[in-house]
Formats: structure tokens, C-alpha cells, sequence
């Protein structure tokens, strides 16, 4: 009952004002704002006394002189206020069923978009580490290059070997820049701070459970009647009355034991390990775990390669002749390309995980 009060006299405001509350959110939807325009339109009914003009004939019982059993013609007039007491938790049980299904519709665009968001925030790291890699890489490999058409002024590499060079480097350039690319297309497609499915999955559940809970206390209410009425009789002298009445339907004893029942199942039926939502989850989650072992499988043989080309770089630093020192470069070329490919593995391996809350 402290509840009701507290809600009724924080709606009779925005009610009176005839517009959405002050505090309502700017981000709100038109789900949202529809479904607390309906429940503002039923509250202000609840919430306001019902005015009553009666014009009623007396029956003159027990005339026996002609001059009647009372007072005047046999004819009154009545005024009078009156309204159901429990119109007022009803009234406020219908904005708590609209603040429910405002909550149910935004977890259910949560879910919805914890699909795309969490798929974005694992794609774009990988294009985001090779950018950052190659970053660090491309300095040095532009240095081989000015290197080698120092070399080739000498007369030591041939311009066949300086062209592929530049070539390979220039690959990377491109490469960086397709990566560049690809994360401004995937940032167009963020959906904000990614959420886990799953738990968006299970905020949606309690919000729907929450909406069932305050549409079935409004129904519970519907047994109940507390009707008060004050009148004013408009005779002289002036005289009042008042009415109150309290009524409860017996098949409000069905209606609580059904309403319990509809719950329970509704419960289980939200839970349920194979409800549609749940298969759309683990389909998701074990599509991510397939693209987790690949990027295990793809690191692991990235980083053997790297240390077979680590080997040829050690080789060849040794050697003082002109092809050695082409062969260096390019080895270093081939080292940076691999390197760069290891970070986005390692990068999407590490979304992966963050995704699906596991270790290492």
C-alpha cells in the first residue's frame, strides 16, 4: 500500500501537467512512449472521482390524506462525488505495467543487438592489432627500401630485386590501409558497449517475468471493489449523504490460484533450456568457440613459422654478400607480415575469450 501511495502521488503530476514526466529519457522509444501515453490515458480515469446528477421519484408510501408520506413533490435532485478506493493501486499498477513493458522492450533490442555488437567488438579486433603492428613494422621496412637503392646505385642489388622489394613493402602499406578501412566499416555498424548475449538473454527473461508479475496483480485487483460516494441534496435545508461499500467476488479464490499457476508456467516456460532464444544463444556462442580454436590453430602455426624465419634472419645477418643482403631484407619483410598476422589472431583469440568468459 505504501508502494501505491508513493507511485500515485509521483503520477498525479506529469497526469495533471498533461504531458510525459519530466524525468522520462530522451532515448526512449516509441514503444516506450506509446505504452505510457495508453497507461496515463487509463490512470487519469482511475485516479479521478466519479460526479454523479441523479433526478429521482420518491413512491409516496403510506399516502393516505393526499399529502404524502414526505416532505415535497415527490420528486429529488441529487449531486454526488464518488469513486472505487482501489482504482487508485489499480491506476498505479497500470504505469508500472507500462514502465514494465518499456524495460521488456529495450532488453529485447539489448538482445537483439548483443548479437551484432559482440560479433562487431570480435571482428574488429583483428584489423585493429594488424594496423597497430604493421605501424611499428612499416618504419624500419621503408628504411630496407632506401637501403637497397643505395645498393643498387653501388651496383650491388639489380632493380629487378629493388622493385620486388618495394613491392612488398608497399603490399603492406595497402594491407594497413585495407585494415584501416574495415574497422571504420565495422565501427559503423557498432551497437555501443557489447553485451553477452547470454546475459542479455537472461535480463530480457526477468524483465518479461516482471511484466507478467504486475499485469497479474492488476487482475488479482479485479475482485476486489471499494466503492465511497459523498452526495449533497439540494433541499432546505440543505442535506448530504454518503455510501460506502465494500464487495469481493468469490471467484477471486480461482482467480489467485490461477494467476499463480499461469506464473509458474510462464516461469518455466521463459527457462526453458530449449526455448527458441536460448538454441539463437548457444548457436551464437558455439560459433564463437569454432572461430576461438581457429584462431588458436592459426596463432600456433603462425608462431612456428616466425621462429623458422627468426633462424634465417640469424643466418643471414652473418653473411657479407650483396645476395644475402637482399635475401635479409626480404626475409625481414616476411617476418613483418607474419608478425602482423600473429596480432590479429592473437587479438581476435583474446575478444573470444572476453566474449564467452573464458580463460586463456
Amino acid at each position: 500500500m505504501k508502494r501505491w501511495l508513493l507511485a500515485f502521488f509521483a503520477c498525479v503530476a506529469p497526469l495533471a501537467a498533461g504531458g510525459p514526466a519530466a524525468a522520462q529519457s530522451a532515448l526512449a522509444t516509441r514503444r516506450c512512449d506509446s505504452a505510457r501515453a495508453r497507461a496515463r490515458s487509463d490512470a487519469a480515469l482511475l485516479f479521478g472521482p466519479e460526479l454523479v446528477v441523479q433526478a429521482l421519484h420518491v413512491p409516496l408510501v403510506g399516502d393516505t390524506s393526499g399529502a404524502g408520506a414526505f416532505v415535497g413533490s415527490g420528486y429529488q435532485v441529487r449531486a454526488s462525488l464518488g469513486m472505487d478506493a482501489l482504482d487508485l493501486p489499480r491506476g498505479v499498477l497500470a504505469l508500472d505495467l507500462a514502465a514494465a513493458e518499456c524495460a521488456r522492450a529495450r532488453s529485447f533490442e539489448t538482445l537483439e543487438d548483443s548479437f551484432a555488437s559482440s560479433e562487431a567488438s570480435s571482428l574488429i579486433a583483428g584489423p585493429e592489432a594488424r594496423v597497430e603492428s604493421l605501424s611499428r613494422t612499416l618504419p624500419a621496412l621503408r628504411a630496407l627500401v632506401r637501403q637497397g637503392e643505395v645498393q643498387l646505385a653501388e651496383g650491388l642489388w639489380t632493380r629487378e630485386q629493388v622493385t620486388s622489394l618495394r613491392s612488398r613493402v608497399g603490399a603492406l602499406v595497402r594491407e594497413r590501409a585495407g585494415a584501416r578501412a574495415e574497422i571504420a566499416r565495422l565501427r559503423a555498424r557498432d551497437e555501443g558497449e557489447p553485451t553477452r548475449p547470454q546475459e542479455a538473454l537472461e535480463r530480457h527473461r526477468s524483465d518479461l517475468l516482471r511484466h507478467e508479475r504486475v499485469a497479474s496483480e492488476l487482475r488479482r485487483l479485479s475482485a476486489w471493489h471499494l466503492n465511497v460516494r459523498v452526495g449533497a441534496i439540494p433541499v432546505a435545508p440543505m442535506d448530504w449523504y454518503g455510501v460506502v461499500e465494500l464487495s469481493w467476488d468469490f471467484g477471486g479464490i480461482a482467480l489467485h490460484l490461477a494467476e499463480d499457476e499461469y506464473l509458474d508456467a510462464r516461469r518455466r516456460e521463459l527457462w526453458d533450456p530449449g526455448s527458441r532464444a536460448q538454441r539463437r544463444v548457444e548457436r551464437f556462442e558455439a560459433d564463437a568457440r569454432a572461430r576461438l580454436t581457429e584462431a588458436r590453430d592459426n596463432g600456433r602455426s603462425l608462431r612456428t613459422e616466425i621462429e623458422v624465419v627468426d633462424a634465417q634472419i640469424d643466418a643471414l645477418e652473418g653473411a657479407d654478400t650483396a645476395a644475402a643482403s637482399f635475401a635479409l631484407a626480404m626475409t625481414r619483410v616476411r617476418r613483418a607480415e607474419l608478425a602482423a598476422e600473429l596480432a590479429a589472431h592473437e587479438a581476435v583469440e583474446a575478444a573470444l575469450l572476453r566474449l564467452l568468459e573464458e580463460s586463456p
